[in-house]
């Protein structure tokens, strides 16, 4: 039995004894006045005259007589008797009397600090639910705890019939406008990433909410609020578990004309995050490796590709002429691509590189400007920094020059392409290097040379790669 059952069976056995004690047994040697001429006990009587007969109680008036037993005392300790043991009767026999407890009592044993009575408390309540015996008031209580411990941060996999009852509650109109308010914050809060373990199932109820066409979808404050919170995601780079539903969501409320001025351009300003990455060491003489990088964060639902120049480059605030251009396919969240180059420093020490890349988003075939309508254009400014070294520091890594081992470099390089509608799939393979290697990629297109990638491989190990890159012409092989 769980603490409550036990609690009243306890109260009920010690009253019910103490009252069979009293009627039974009134005790030995204990007496009671009595009148002498008609025998009425007299006890508390303060009058100087028997209120029975009306004899005067004189000092010879009154006897003292034994207790007896009391009919009324002993019935009643027999019915306080009667409840334990019809409890003890149906623990002992296996029926379940959480049946027979008032819905009241069922409420008061979900509290978490008695897990086997919540869970046996729930499993009823959840049945009088089904067969519709709770009444309004009652199954508003039922909701608030259920928000309650949906809301505990420490039990984040709470009762799954809590879950499905709150979202039958949601449904039916059951709910009151604060409990629906509440519900909906609390799936809005499960979106943070700090929530990980449940977002996926707080996503999955926003997103049918978005879908419905009946009153259990979102109202359009609501809306605006699951757009805010996906437009956050989508800037913050995507980490989130569910975050290409999230993006696919923020592509399909464009679609529909919902998203407002401001949002529209968020969502537009950050479909590509650019990147400038600059080797941090390098010594003196050599070239300063840099790489262009961008990372998609669009819907994969939108047919998109983007083009960006890179220009206005300066070195530590002094101009200098650098002209990079690249496009490529914005295929959803974890789409990307680079464009790698190399700038010469004659100066050691600490250097700042700065330059302003121009992206341009497209929706149309990838790389066909005249098919293509440009659905923005942003400006988004790149700093690197560098650290020239006069001399060489133990263990750099430099650049090697040995004609010896060109031929088994170049055998462990295993190139393959072929064209995919507009497009190319590049693939290299770099199959046990006998020195560490990095190349960059470029594929040639009819006499025009088409800036792909980088590639990295450790001496012996095995790397594979694959560019998808768009074809200046269709018809050209690869």
């Amino acid at each position: 039995m769980s603490f409550w059952p036990l609690l009243i069976c306890g109260v009920f056995t010690a009253a019910g004894g103490l009252l069979l004690k009293r009627g039974l047994f009134p005790g030995q040697g204990r007496t009671r006045p009595c009148c002498r001429r008609c025998g009425h006990d007299l006890t508390g009587v303060v009058s100087a005259r028997c209120p029975e007969c009306g004899s005067t109680l004189a000092l010879n008036g009154i006897i003292q007589l034994p207790r007896r037993r009391s009919a009324a005392h002993t019935a009643a300790g027999a019915g306080c008797l009667l409840l334990p043991a019809f409890m003890v009767a149906l623990a002992v026999g296996g029926v379940d009397f959480y049946r027979f407890m008032p819905a009241g009592w069922l409420l008061n044993n979900l509290s978490p600090s008695y897990p086997a009575a919540a869970a046996r408390a729930w499993a009823e309540l959840e049945r009088r639910d089904r067969l519709g015996r709770l009444s309004y008031a009652q199954r508003l209580r039922l909701t608030d705890l259920c928000l309650e411990e949906r809301a505990d941060p420490a039990r984040p996999n709470i009762n799954a019939g809590m879950v499905a009852y709150l979202d039958r509650c949601y449904r039916a109109g059951l709910m009151s406008q604060a409990q629906e308010e509440r519900l909906f914050q609390q799936l809005l809060n499960e979106l943070r990433p700090s929530d990980q373990p449940v977002s996926p199932r707080a996503w999955a109820e926003i997103d049918r909410r978005d879908r419905a066409d009946d009153a259990s979808g979102l109202t359009e404050a609501q809306r605006a609020m699951v757009i805010d919170q996906c437009l956050k995601e989508q800037g913050g780079g995507g980490a989130h578990p569910v975050a290409g539903q999230m993006i696919e969501f923020l592509g399909r409320q464009w679609l529909q004309g919902r998203l407002t001025s401001a949002q529209s351009g968020a969502f537009w300003n950050q479909m590509v995050d650019v990147d400038l990455r600059v080797r941090p060491r390098v010594v003196l003489g050599d070239p300063v490796p840099i790489e262009i990088t961008y990372a998609a964060r669009n819907p994969s639902s939108l047919a998109l590709w983007m083009e960006y120049t890179v220009e206005d480059w300066t070195l530590d605030n002094r101009p200098f002429h650098q002209r990079l251009t690249a496009n490529g396919s914005l295929r959803g969240i974890g789409s990307g691509g680079s464009t790698p180059a190399s700038i010469r420093i004659d100066s050691p020490g600490g250097h700042e590189i700065r330059a302003l890349c121009r992206v341009t988003v497209y929706s149309g075939p990838v790389a066909d400007r005249d098919r293509s309508r440009a659905e923005r254009v942003v400006t988004i400014p790149l700093i690197g920094r560098t650290d020239l070294l006069a001399s060489e520091p133990p263990g750099y890594v430099k650049r090697l020059h040995n004609p010896n081992l060109a031929k088994a470099v170049g055998d462990s390089i295993r190139p393959s392409g072929f064209p995919v509608g507009p497009q190319c799939s590049l693939s290299i393979e770099v199959l046990g290097p006998p020195v560490n290697v990095a190349f960059e990629v470029v594929a040639r297109f009819g006499g025009k040379e088409q800036p792909v990638g980088m590639l990295v491989a450790a001496a012996g190990g095995r790397e594979n790669r694959t560019w998808l890159t768009p074809l200046p012409d269709p018809s050209a092989p690869p």
